[in-house]
């Protein structure tokens, strides 16, 4: 799985660099005498890694009859990447929707404790119960090295965007919306030390009973390069009757990338031009 997810990261990434003039709106401004095209960004395009926190409803964690929803936050990370974008103006730069595509991957981790859950699924519910016969991982705190669940969904993104400038440089931004995904892949992996001695590592591909489909509301400000988000889950993680109701929460850093600053002339390739200089010199 994570061969899958690391291929492809790479292979987005790689669309996303070599996209040219298609993260944003381009405004004709032959009305004002300027024969030059306005370029309006938005703040979709780049990436965010940040963590997530499972909620029970919003700003609440009680799971106190389910207590393996009280996943470990800072081994529970989220990354989120946006491969391009498109700003609709209503009042020139300062007012528009913008939207986009991308992919997210989020990972939950479990905490490890002396219980060491281990997450079970059937036709009908989702659940964890107590992993039998482990060393909680190193022989020093008891605790499994992982024991995580991750999932990659495609990503679009409605927002409505305030923003100060034309173009992302040296622009405040704020962005408030709806982000919509399709999930596309999922595993869970656990890794430890038997009470023999003996290494372990459980990769079991699944979705776990998730809801295909998600939606969240999110929120994005800052300035120039750098910013803030943070979603919150509108529908359950699960599927409904599953088990109880989880909300993911996520929040971390942005950052943003103007793809229009990438010229078409940086990646032309002149194989004549090339061909004539290597023999001009002989």
């Amino acid at each position: 799985m994570k061969i899958q997810l690391i291929s492809a990261l790479f292979t987005l990434s790689s669309f996303a660099l070599f996209a040219q003039k298609s993260s944003s709106t381009f405004v004709d401004n032959k009305a004002q005498g300027d024969d030059e095209k306005v370029i309006y960004d938005g703040h979709w395009a780049g990436f965010d890694i940040g963590f997530n926190t499972m909620m029970s409803s919003p700003f609440k964690r009680d799971f106190d009859a389910n207590p393996y929803w009280e996943n470990n936050i800072a081994n529970s990370l989220q990354f989120n990447m946006g491969i391009w974008e498109y700003k609709i103006p209503i009042v020139r730069q300062y007012l528009g929707i913008t939207t986009g595509m991308g992919f997210s991957i989020s990972s939950y981790s479990f905490k490890n404790d002396a219980k060491n859950y281990t997450l079970q699924y059937t036709a009908d519910s989702t659940y964890a119960q107590v992993l039998p016969g482990v060393i909680h991982t190193d022989t020093i705190d008891g605790k499994l090295r992982n024991n995580n669940l991750t999932l990659a969904y495609f990503t679009v993104p409605l927002m409505l965007e305030f923003a100060s400038q034309e173009r992302e440089k040296k622009s405040f931004y704020f962005a408030a919306g709806v982000v919509a995904g399709i999930r596309f892949a999922g595993s869970y992996v656990q890794a430890g030390r038997y009470e023999n001695g003996g290494r372990f590592y459980n990769s079991t591909r699944s979705k776990y009973n998730t809801n295909l489909l998600t939606i969240e509301a999110t929120a994005r400000l800052g300035y120039d390069w750098g910013g803030l988000f943070a979603s919150y889950n509108l529908n359950t993680l699960f599927k409904e009757g599953k088990t109880v109701n989880v909300y993911p929460f996520r929040a971390g850093i942005t950052f943003n990338v103007d793809y229009n600053e990438i010229s078409e002339d940086e990646f032309d390739f002149d194989f004549e031009k090339t061909i004539d200089k290597r023999y001009s010199r002989r």
